[in-house]
């Protein structure tokens, strides 16, 4: 997921973010990108998957409402 500005119309969910109460993020995403999420204030739930290595900063800041937050992330094998 490419990084994000702060109330970036680019955003593909721009236009529904007061309408956006659970996210879910499909494995094999690697990145969540910086302000990806940033202000959409109506988020209670975020799913994350195991594939997730890194979160760009900003990217859940703001989200007042947030409450779960499910990642069940495991340590690679070496």
């Amino acid at each position: 997921m490419k990084d994000y500005q702060l109330y970036e119309s680019e955003n593909p969910w721009f236009n529904y973010s007061g309408e956006i109460n659970s996210v879910i993020i499909e494995e094999g995403v690697t990145y969540i990108g910086m302000s990806a999420f940033e202000h959409d204030s109506y988020v209670e739930t975020i799913q994350l998957p195991n594939s997730l290595l890194s979160i760009g900063s900003r990217a859940f800041v703001w989200c007042e409402r947030l409450k779960e937050l499910d990642w069940q992330w495991r340590f690679p094998r070496c």
